[in-house]
């Protein structure tokens, strides 16, 4: 299994800062990244704006090790929904509580205001379930 890319974005909402939303992104990557943003109008003409970072190649071992460190702090709650978080592309999806970013600590969340990872998964041939298999023995290590 090889983890192929990853990418993390996240919702500014008119009432937060943008510069506090970047700062909790700072917090769980702990290096140097580049980001992208959008501007848009919501539903009730609110301003939102979207902030997306590719993470570079060089850092993804790295930040996998620490996604699954997170995961087996919350083993009981991942593995029951492992397989839904991976859709037919074999994206992993994950989310972080966003407050807690902010604050310094990484959680993971499964509703709420969230930094959203998107993990692309590998395996030669692709399989999904050799995919969640491995997923499952990297969190149980």
């Amino acid at each position: 299994m090889k983890i192929e890319s990853v990418s993390l974005s996240a919702v500014v909402h008119s009432t937060e800062s943008r510069s506090k939303v970047i700062k909790a992104i700072k917090n769980i990557l702990g290096f140097e990244f580049s980001y992208e943003f959008n501007t848009v109008k919501g539903h009730y003409g609110n301003e939102l704006t979207y902030i997306r970072v590719d993470i570079p190649k060089k850092h993804i071992k790295t930040f996998w090790k620490e996604i699954v460190e997170m995961m087996k702090g919350q083993r009981k709650f991942f593995l029951g929904d492992l397989a839904d978080r991976l859709d037919d592309d074999n994206i992993l999806h994950l989310r972080i509580d966003k407050q807690e970013a902010f604050l310094g600590n990484k959680a993971l969340v499964s509703t709420g205001d969230a930094l959203v990872l998107k993990i692309k998964v590998v395996t030669y041939p692709a399989n999904r379930d050799k995919i969640i298999k491995e997923l499952k023995d990297q969190i149980n290590e």
